[in-house]
């Protein structure tokens, strides 16, 4: 049997073996894979009439399948609640998994709505939630190993060392029109796409123009050789493929449309799975929302990205877009820019400014709540869209 196989056995047997921990179920036999839904039903059907569970009876039930029962009570052996409650709890795990699985599935084959999908994906991880809200041993030691939550850079390792980016951070990354806050941006998601899966909302650019630039920074071709790069020659052809080969082993998702937090919140969903994921959005004062004016809707995208960080496997940084007349002080970038951008700076986690002056561009860590904050100077080549720290 495989491992969901035998935790739906377990469950059986152990109710099998001792039918009072019925009273402690909030099981469904649609929880369980086919085979093991039947026996479950009849199980629940026996003990909720007479409260035992008589083999002759069980055998009565529609579908019910004796040899695969027999199987199952050789699995169960404890009569400890606690652990009857975190069996229960994977059986009911792994059917969210299948369930969300399947609601992808029929996303992709346009059979639902990208709204029916969020409206199910909700209910779905709402399933008795309160199981896994007490803490336990094994949680306790878990926060103890700190590396195991941090989110390592290859290329930009005096920001990560400075930032100390934890998994599940809501970061914003501000600067103005032009300054190279998507260009970090896209750096970003060179970088930590070596080891991440990456969800990239291109909000402003054409995609023919983000991709370019993608294997503009990779292979450190000018942007507009990419572009017209089948009349150049072989040796340039040569580079911008390897930047192609390397991009197309990653798994990065790009999506060039506009979008409201709705619509965020449900492609965040459908590709939300066990390995950690980064979301990077370009930029959020773009996404639509029903608020009267910009501050409040600004207010609203803010704490609603927090909450997509936590609610989700994933970390999000979200690019902000300065008005310029409040960068018009030669004194540097301070956090109180942001505050014609509703409450971005009390909802992030990390604030970073994408800075040029005429010392050149540099990366302003002035919010961080689990490091230090600090300056990182950069040298970046807009031909070519590459940013890199100076050593």
């Amino acid at each position: 049997m495989n491992k969901q196989a035998d935790i739906q056995a377990e469950c059986i047997g152990t109710l099998s073996l001792y039918p009072e921990l019925f009273q402690h179920s909030v099981l469904k036999s649609e929880y369980f894979t086919k085979g093991y839904a039947e026996i479950y039903a009849a199980m629940n059907q026996c003990y909720r009439k007479s409260k035992t569970l008589l083999t002759a009876d069980l055998t009565r039930c529609k579908d019910f399948n004796l040899d695969l029962y027999m199987n199952c009570t050789e699995t169960g052996f404890s009569k400890d609640t606690n652990r009857f409650k975190r069996i229960q709890q994977v059986v009911i795990d792994r059917y969210k998994e299948r369930r969300i699985k399947q609601l992808s599935d029929d996303l992709r084959a346009n059979a639902i709505t990208l709204n029916e999908y969020d409206s199910e994906y909700r209910k779905i991880i709402d399933l008795h939630t309160e199981e896994t809200s007490r803490i336990t041993a094994d949680d306790l030691i878990e926060a103890c190993k700190d590396d195991k939550k941090n989110i390592f850079f290859h290329r930009f390792r005096h920001l990560g060392g400075l930032m100390k980016l934890k998994e599940n951070d809501f970061v914003v990354v501000a600067g103005v029109t032009g300054g190279g806050k998507s260009g970090l941006a896209l750096n970003l998601l060179e970088d930590l796409s070596t080891d991440y899966k990456c969800l990239y909302f291109n909000l402003e650019m054409v995609q023919q123009e983000l991709l370019q630039r993608l294997i503009a920074l990779k292979s450190s071709l000018l942007q507009d050789e990419i572009a017209k790069m089948d009349k150049l020659s072989l040796v340039i052809q040569n580079k911008a493929t390897e930047a192609i080969n390397e991009f197309s082993q990653r798994e990065i998702h790009i999506i060039s449309k506009s979008q409201t937090l709705d619509t965020i919140r449900a492609n965040i969903a459908m590709n939300d799975t066990k390995k950690h994921m980064i979301v990077i959005i370009d930029h959020i004062g773009l996404i639509g929302t029903k608020a009267r004016n910009s501050y409040e809707r600004m207010t609203e995208i803010a704490k609603e990205l927090r909450k997509y960080s936590l609610d989700f496997n994933c970390t999000i940084i979200g690019i902000c877009q300065l008005n310029r007349d409040a960068t018009k002080s030669n004194d540097g970038p301070k956090l109180s820019m942001l505050r014609d951008s509703g409450e971005i700076e009390q909802s992030a986690s990390k604030v970073v400014f994408v800075w040029n002056d005429d010392n050149g561009y540099s990366l302003v860590l002035l919010k961080n709540r689990s490091g230090r904050t600090g300056v990182i100077n950069v040298h970046y080549n807009k031909g070519t869209q590459r940013m890199e720290e100076y050593s």
